[in-house]
């Protein structure tokens, strides 16, 4: 599940009862089957639907510093499939979808950091809680430059 606890000091009925307001909206708007399937769906791209489960990343393209393939397929085609594919597993190719870490635990992006993240995905300002695999290494601002 997602956490939504309140912080100190706010009134945590109120975001309860907003957040089970945008479960029923999510729903209602069918974005468990919508979700995923690399077409954003705005109605969907909110923390109660899970952020339309990253297809909706702000028109940045997070696989433009990669060009490595595996088995003659792009990186992209081949993320978080499960299988380790080493020419992939990298910062570039966001490191396979952590397919090749030997505990196979998938992580993701923890929801209340997911929205921020994407939002600030790639524009030049490190954000450390947004640079780990989950988050997409914050589409590479906390990389030293190689230029």
């Amino acid at each position: 599940g997602i956490d939504i606890t309140p912080s100190s000091g706010h009134p945590g009925k109120y975001l309860v009862l907003d957040y089970e307001k945008e479960q029923r909206n999510c729903r209602l708007n069918n974005c468990d089957a919508k979700a995923g399937n690399r077409q954003c769906d705005p109605e969907c791209n909110k923390l109660a639907c899970k952020f339309d489960e990253g297809d909706c990343n702000l028109g940045v393209n997070p696989w433009k510093r990669c060009n490595a393939t595996s088995n003659g397929k792009p990186c992209a085609e081949i993320f978080k499939n499960g299988v380790c594919d080493p020419a992939c597993n990298n910062e570039a190719c966001l490191y396979d979808g952590r397919d090749c870490e030997s505990e196979g635990a998938q992580s993701v992006c923890r929801p209340e950091y997911d929205g921020y993240c994407s939002e600030n995905y790639n524009n030049g300002k490190c954000d450390a809680g947004c640079n780990n695999a989950a988050c997409g290494w914050d589409g590479g601002d906390c990389a030293p430059d190689t230029d």
